[in-house]
């Protein structure tokens, strides 16, 4: 195929997923922003290699292998409607999957005005100009977090195993249900009012011949992603419960764990949660960062270079070059003062995405505690193969490959709290 013709594939391939998700007459600022990253992408990079990243993802994913984007390749409508994103970059919108109304913005009823539907909300707001920013100072790099990493030969694609896609694959996720966007604000208020309960640090002993280790750790109420289960995350939501309006609040603090200085910044210089702001003022992404710049009027190329120095885990001196600019455009000191304080500062497609899956993940945590510790013990045979029976159940824990057991014994603290038999399942887990 030539330039046009793999022009007009990428656009026909897009036109009908376009159809899918929202049928009828498309909206006109939807088309545009299509023909723009189409243009843009077509300038800068080589069409003929998207068709066959997207042709090989594609037939990963009929296999039944599970993919979920990272960094700035969920900025892309384009890429998401290839089935290289896992997140809809678009503003927020509402629309009506049998009558096609849409609505750009929150509607303030659920139902469609035109036949008592319920509307689908979706979209993220995440800028194209940070991709195409990345691929024109590094180049474009697909990647994606797997149950096992891939080799794509010839491909620029990039795979990282992922202890969360591999629980998703465990529990009989599909691709579809990865990313399918109906996570509610009332399913994230629930799971991490239950993470915020009180919860006890404790002292663990595990002795084998060869090591000797002691252990404090918290008494976490919920095993298997680090995100969710961290007790920063709990001191977060239990100091600032009364901020969260929305499951993108939620999501930002998994974006800010992730970055480096980002939650001190927001203290020091942005936010004052527990006066004043609602979280949603915080920056936590490099989307967070670049749009508040924009509308600083700091010019796109200037905010692209500052976010992209910050996403990179610069060590130089930024604000040598910028700082000035910054002043120029009459950027709010308190934002000059975040920048500076911040090392790194993360993707917001990618913290949407991860999150999402984790609180799918912890619904079944929830309500379904067998099958997911099943799944959890599955892909932590490594750690559970030299289990004996003749010993006590933590000492036998103690002999296993891994030195370091402290959640294989918290899980099944939690499951004999919850009334299960923990070494009953860790049997089922190792026998297939």
């Amino acid at each position: 195929m030539d330039k046009s013709e793999q022009y007009d594939y990428i656009f026909k391939e897009v036109n009908t997923r376009l159809q899918k998700l929202y049928k009828g007459e498309i909206d006109e600022q939807i088309v545009g922003r299509i023909r723009y990253e189409m243009d843009e992408l077509s300038k800068c990079y080589d069409l003929d290699i998207i068709i066959k990243v997207a042709e090989a993802i594609k037939t990963k994913k009929a296999k039944g292998d599970l993919y979920l984007a990272r960094s700035s390749q969920n900025n892309s409508l384009i890429f998401y409607l290839l089935g290289l994103g896992s997140v809809n970059p678009l503003p927020r919108h509402t629309y009506c999957p049998k009558c096609h109304a849409f609505y750009w913005g929150n509607k303030k009823t659920d139902l469609c005005e035109c036949c008592n539907e319920l509307l689908q909300e979706d979209g993220y707001d995440l800028p194209f100009e940070i991709l195409l920013d990345d691929i024109k100072n590094k180049g474009l790099l697909f990647k994606f977090s797997v149950t096992d990493s891939s080799k794509f030969v010839g491909l620029p694609i990039r795979t990282f195993q992922s202890d969360l896609i591999r629980l998703a694959k465990e529990l009989s996720f599909t691709q579809e249900e990865i990313e399918k966007n109906n996570v509610t604000y009332e399913d994230t208020e629930m799971i991490m009012k239950y993470l915020s309960l009180p919860y006890d640090k404790e002292e663990l002993s595990f002795y084998t011949e060869k090591y000797k280790k002691k252990f404090i750790c918290d008494h976490n109420p919920y095993i298997g992603i680090e995100d969710l289960g961290t007790s920063l995350i709990r001191d977060l939501f239990n100091n600032y419960f009364d901020c969260y309006n929305s499951f993108e609040d939620f999501a930002k603090l998994v974006a800010m764990l992730h970055g480096s200085g980002v939650i001190e910044a927001n203290h020091l210089y942005v936010c004052d949660f527990l006066i004043n702001d609602l979280i949603e003022d915080a920056i936590a992404t490099r989307d967070d960062l670049y749009n508040l710049l924009v509308k600083s009027n700091l010019s796109k190329d200037d905010a692209l270079f500052i976010c992209r120095e910050k996403t990179l885990r610069n060590k130089g001196d930024l604000f040598n070059l910028s700082e000035a600019k910054l002043k120029e455009a009459n950027v709010d000191k308190k934002y000059i003062n975040f920048i500076r304080h911040i090392s790194y500062i993360f993707y917001k497609g990618q913290a949407i995405a991860n999150f999402r899956l984790e609180i799918k993940i912890a619904k079944i945590y929830l309500e379904e505690p067998l099958r997911y510790y099943l799944a959890y013990f599955r892909i932590n045979k490594d750690n559970l193969s030299n289990i004996d029976e003749v010993f006590d159940f933590i000492e036998a824990i103690s002999k296993a490959k891994s030195t370091d057991m402290k959640d294989i014994y918290l899980a099944s603290i939690d499951l004999m709290e919850r009334g299960y038999n923990p070494k009953t399942l860790i049997k089922k887990a190792l026998n297939g």
